[in-house]
């Protein structure tokens, strides 16, 4: 079975690599080659759209989270996680590196483009 980066690496845009590029509004040989290169992953779940993580997509890890005393973002980080359980979209929102990016991809009412239907919503 070949990976997602194993279809860029032979040059293959995959039906999720164009999905992305639909959902992400990036051109397709943007999403091929920064697969190709390992900047952007695509992560593909039974039943669900493939979700972009990585350079130009909505969808990022936390890879701060280490230096978040370092950097003072505890406290922003502290608020960003109870802002996500208390279900207070607009303040995640205004907390968001890129607040409207999120606004683009995720309604304010289910399912979001980005989770489906595995994200509860009030």
């Amino acid at each position: 079975m070949l990976t997602q980066i194993d279809h860029a690496r032979n040059g293959e845009l995959t039906a999720e690599m164009q999905q992305v590029a639909v959902q992400e509004k990036m051109d397709p040989d943007t999403v091929l080659s920064r697969v190709k290169e390992g900047s952007l992953v695509i992560m593909t779940r039974h039943g669900n759209p493939p979700v972009a993580i990585g350079e130009g997509a909505a969808t990022k890890i936390a890879a701060h989270i280490g230096d978040s005393m370092k950097y003072g973002l505890a406290e922003k980080d502290r608020l960003l996680a109870k802002r996500r359980t208390s279900f207070d979209w607009e303040g995640q929102m205004e907390l968001a590196f890129d607040p409207d990016r999120p606004r683009d991809f995720c309604p304010m009412e289910g399912p979001c483009s980005m989770c489906g239907n595995t994200v509860p919503y009030r």
